[in-house]
């Protein structure tokens, strides 16, 4: 069988997420959709807002902060619906997992991208992260959970759209991820239709050049404005590129040496790079000490072989991770 897309619908309490999730639902009926939903707290309401779809394909985890069950509530949600596909043949063409507005989404993502027995099953599709424009900087100066929100997204919804709040809201969301989409979402729209199966998390080779060109105008663009890009306590965000021919082991060991290093403080980064004697671009995309590798499109005959990653995480060093790349002599054995 084919792995299962698994989507997340991140944000905070309010922002609109069960509205959003009954409207993808609504229009993807040729799907067949389960659904994880992760609540704040002992009975469950936001399920039983849920329409136009069978109660067997809900699965609830009643404790908001998703930290305390990912490794256990969360690990036992997916192995039932392994068994309903392995003893029972349920058809499942993909997960949505709803998560509580005080979840914190680095442990499920982490769940599903470093559970080995799961990863015949399922893959981390998207990450979106919901926004109420309207009370979304009052929400960020109280409540870090929404920080994290926004560093794990791959594509920020704003919601209930005030354009007077919204323009002020971006500027304060560039400084603490300088790199990831925005777009503005009628929650009861056809639109939703649009935020399954876009493997935006784990980027397609053919269309990653367009997703991180994206990614690095953003950052520039905000990098230009403000001259920095130390923005919210000790997290960094930057871009490195390289012209230098690199080789695999160079690549091999330098990503090695990055995740043992730093671990946990790498939140996201992804990239292309230009290996000798490799006619592919070789992807990159990681969370902590999680990576993938992938070979992506061709270099263009006469296209400059430069590499390009980005990187968001906390207390990072983008020169002596630029060097340690170009001089593997640099790499500190421990």
């Amino acid at each position: 069988m084919n792995p299962i897309p698994v989507t997340l619908l991140s944000g905070f309490l309010g922002s609109g997420k069960t509205t959003l999730l009954n409207q993808i639902i609504k229009t993807n009926q040729s799907d067949q959709i389960f659904v994880i939903m992760n609540e704040f707290g002992e009975i469950s309401i936001d399920s039983q807002l849920l329409y136009e779809i069978d109660e067997t394909q809900v699965f609830q985890l009643n404790n908001g902060c998703m930290c305390c069950v990912a490794n256990n509530e969360m690990k036992s949600t997916f192995a039932k619906i392994m068994t309903l596909i392995d003893q029972q043949q349920v058809q499942i063409d993909q997960i949505v997992i709803e998560l509580s507005g005080l979840a914190d989404p680095e442990p499920v993502i982490q769940t599903i991208t470093e559970t080995p027995f799961l990863c015949d099953y399922f893959y981390l599709d998207s990450v979106y992260t919901l926004i109420d424009s309207q009370n979304g900087a009052h929400q960020l100066d109280e409540y870090e959970e929404l920080t994290s929100q926004i560093l794990y997204a791959d594509k920020l919804l704003f919601t209930k759209n005030h354009p007077n709040d919204l323009e002020k809201l971006v500027e304060r969301i560039r400084q603490i991820n300088p790199f990831v989409p925005m777009e503005t979402v009628e929650l009861n729209s056809q639109t939703a239709k649009h935020y399954l199966h876009r493997n935006l998390f784990g980027q397609k080779p053919v269309e990653f050049d367009a997703h991180l060109n994206q990614w690095l105008e953003n950052y520039h663009q905000h990098a230009d404005d403000h001259g920095h890009h130390h923005h919210h306590s000790d997290l960094t965000s930057f871009a490195i590129e390289v012209e230098e021919g690199l080789t695999a082991t160079q690549v091999e060991q330098w990503l090695e040496y990055l995740i043992n290093r730093y671990g946990k403080d790498l939140v996201r980064y992804k990239g292309f790079i230009a290996v000798e004697s490799f006619e592919h671009q070789l992807i990159v995309q990681g969370v902590h000490q999680w990576f993938q590798l992938d070979r992506g499109r061709l270099w263009e005959p006469e296209e400059p072989r430069v590499s390009r990653m980005v990187f968001i995480g906390r207390q990072l060093d983008p020169d002596h991770i630029k060097q340690t790349l170009l001089d593997p002599t640099l790499i500190e054995v421990k």
